[in-house]
């Protein structure tokens, strides 16, 4: 992750550094002198440009998108509507997605007016600020993998895991993603340097890549690990079982169309049109949830793949090639994007969703809207136990039916028995 970021436009307090216009600040090496030619600085020009587009223009709107789409996905999500482990999961995702979006907001600031000159601000650049920001992206990759293990366990193990069970192990998913996520960003802290320059009377302090450690071999380890960690695993298990579950669902769907082709008059003979639009119920949020899970997954491939291309293509960094660094530009725009457009795939994808927030933005976030009684038959209580809802008979609809409840003694007084005995 951060492909693009990490091997973004140089900030160094050498010489030779040049600070151009819009705060950044490129390095231009030729080979028979240190003076640019006209083709340098027209090249410097035009990235200035595309880099002021970029970091000034788009990467503010995806932002403040983002931040406004996430937090109404939080306040969406912890309404008592949206129960069940999938919903944990997206919960933990939008804290994942906003935590990204939030910590952009300095690598824009820095990429689009450079460093501002103060020590604590130079300090975070250099040793902070990959590390957090990677820690929450590499954590949405992974909880994204463990929804999508959580949706093919739904689909092909329905009934077999106890509802408990698998929210405490939501939990510890959850909470091990975040952890991971950390543990192999700490290295990128040691990817820069603070360093000062004197401007005048004045000190300021700007940052520098530590060339001790990102041109080691073991520095190129790293970052194939690290990708292939964070990146190519949990993309081949989206894929493999995505593609199980989209399968298997369609299987499912094609049966359950044959099924109630032939038990259409049965049900309407014999059962009442509530306990239909019951049982039907919980197979629409499931078919819902499979349609979302999906979206998310496609919006992260098409988000993260130019980063992909990025680090294999990546040997030395050009800094005159123009394609490379509007393509590494639009890269790093690419996967900011995977962050913050994910509520606007909740609203396309899910009626549930959408309806949620609907009554958030009227005001209505605590006034819930619930079915009425006569839709769930007596005798049947709903089971929240995974998402998909499910009916099983209440304790006391049980107790009702058994030998010695009272109706039953009611209905069959120990006089009565004893006289037909005695006759």
């Amino acid at each position: 992750m951060l492909t693009g970021v990490i091997y973004g436009p140089p900030l160094c307090c050498e010489a030779n550094c040049s600070s151009g216009s819009f705060g950044v600040n490129f390095t231009w090496y030729t080979e028979k002198n240190d003076d640019p030619t006209d083709d340098e600085n027209g090249i410097r020009e035009r990235l200035i440009h595309a880099n002021w587009i970029a970091y000034k223009v788009v990467a503010p709107t995806l932002l403040a998108v983002g931040i406004f789409g996430n937090i109404l996905t939080l306040v969406a999500l912890s309404s008592s509507s949206l129960r069940g482990v999938t919903y944990v999961y997206l919960t933990a995702l939008a804290v994942a997605d906003t935590g990204v979006v939030v910590l952009w907001i300095p690598i824009a600031a820095r990429l689009g007016y450079g460093v501002s000159g103060y020590y604590v601000a130079a300090l975070y650049h250099a040793h902070v600020e990959l590390v957090a920001v990677n820690t929450f992206m590499a954590s949405s990759v992974l909880i994204m993998a463990c929804l999508t293990v959580d949706r093919y366990l739904s689909v092909f193990l329905p009934g077999r895991l106890r509802g408990g069970y698998i929210r405490r192990n939501s939990n510890v998913a959850i909470a091990l993603s975040f952890l991971v996520g950390f543990l192999v960003s700490i290295p990128l802290g040691a990817t820069r340097l603070v360093c000062e320059q004197q401007d005048g009377p004045d000190v300021t302090f700007t940052i520098r890549e530590n060339s001790l450690v990102t041109e080691s071999d073991l520095w190129i380890g790293y970052i194939w690990t690290n990708e292939a960690l964070i990146r190519f695993l949990p993309a081949s298990v989206l894929v493999f079982l995505n593609g199980l579950i989209v399968k298997k669902f369609i299987q499912l769907t094609a049966k359950r169309r044959k099924f109630h082709a032939v038990s259409d008059k049965y049900r309407a003979s014999h059962l009442a049109e509530t306990s239909s639009l019951t049982r039907n119920r919980g197979y629409r949020e499931e078919q819902h949830l499979v349609i979302l899970v999906t979206a998310i997954v496609l919006l992260f491939f098409i988000t993260t793949t130019p980063s992909a291309f990025l680090l294999a293509w990546y040997v030395k960094r050009p800094e005159s090639d123009m394609f490379f660094q509007k393509f590494r530009t639009i890269a790093n725009l690419a996967e900011l994007s995977n962050f913050a457009l994910n509520f606007y795939v909740y609203l396309g994808c899910s009626t549930e969703f959408r309806g949620v927030v609907r009554r958030v933005l009227q005001g209505r976030c605590r006034d819930e809207i619930r079915e009425p009684l006569q839709e769930t038959p007596v005798g049947e209580i709903e089971d929240f136990s995974r998402h998909g809802t499910t009916f099983r008979m209440s304790p006391e609809h049980t107790r009702l039916n058994s030998p010695g409840s009272p109706s039953k003694t009611m209905q069959n007084p120990p006089g009565e028995d004893c006289g037909k005995d005695a006759q």
